[in-house]
Order: C-alpha cells, then structure tokens, then sequence
C-alpha cells in the first residue's frame, strides 16, 4: 500500500525503496517459514534464498536500479577477465598463440576473450579450449542474464 501511495505522488525513488523492502521481508518470510522441512529441503531453500539475494536484491535491487546492474555487469566481466588471465598466464591457456605472449597483452587477451564470451558475440578469433570452455560457458549466461536484467531495470525507469 506504501508502494501504491507513493506512486500516485510521483515520489518514484521512494517507490523504489519501499519495494525493495517488501520483496526483501517476502523472500525473508518465505525462507523462514516450514522449520520442519527435511535436510535436503533446506538446503535447497538456502540455495534459492543466496540466489535471490545475490541476484535480485544485490545486484539490482528488483529491476529498480539500472545503475546497481551496470555495476554489477563490470563486476561480473572483471571477475572474468581476472579468471582468464589467471589461466592464460599462471597455467598457460591450451592455444600456442597465448603461450607467446607478454604480461600486458595477456591482460588484454583475457580482457577481450571475457568481454565476447559476455555480450556473446563470439568472433571466433580466440576461443576457450580445455576447462576454458566450462567458465565461458557460465559467462556467457551471466552475460544473457544480466543484460536482460539491465534491460527490465532500464525500461522501468524510462516508462515512468
């Protein structure tokens, strides 16, 4: 109902806020309720609440900040960046192209290599092989996810 009042008055910030709140205490509540479920219950319900509070609460606050999910999106692509230079440099990536390389343009192989794998693009000029292929693959839909994400939370802002 706080929700409704300030969208009525224009005070869409405090709309934000005040949804933000209730979705939290609703995935609260959910989690809390049911203490008798079984082991493998509440791990799977501790599970989907670190889900929820990771993705939806953290990182975008519920579709209300574009701007925590544009954070979220660099975040996301320097962790990988930062996973791919570890194995480019510290392993050696299984292709003889990076094995040649310096310090700098390994940083920059790994920047580029996790920014395609991200946004999907996929040229094809560099590709993962080995164990590469699995941390591509969980980029690549973070990548789908949190761009969709950002989307949802830029429209929403816009069609006010």
């Amino acid at each position: 109902m706080l929700k409704e009042n300030f969208r009525s008055l224009g005070q869409y910030d405090d709309e934000d806020k005040a949804y933000v709140w209730l979705k939290h205490h609703e995935i609260r509540a959910e989690r809390e309720s049911e203490k008798d479920d079984s082991l493998w219950d509440k791990i799977k319900k501790t599970f989907t609440y670190g889900f929820k509070w990771l993705f939806f609460e953290k990182m975008g606050k519920y579709g209300t900040s574009p701007r925590s999910v544009a954070i979220s999106i660099s975040a996301v692509w320097l962790i990988w960046t930062l996973i791919y230079f570890w194995k480019f440099y510290l392993i050696g990536m299984e292709n003889s192209k990076a094995d040649s390389l310096n310090l700098l343009n390994r940083l920059g192989l790994s920047m580029y290599h996790s920014a395609i794998t991200f946004l999907t693009i996929g040229y094809g000029d560099i590709f993962p092989q080995g164990s590469l292929r699995l941390w591509s693959s969980i980029e690549g839909f973070l990548g789908l996810f949190l761009m969709a994400y950002f989307t949802i939370s830029f429209a929403r802002k816009v069609l006010r």
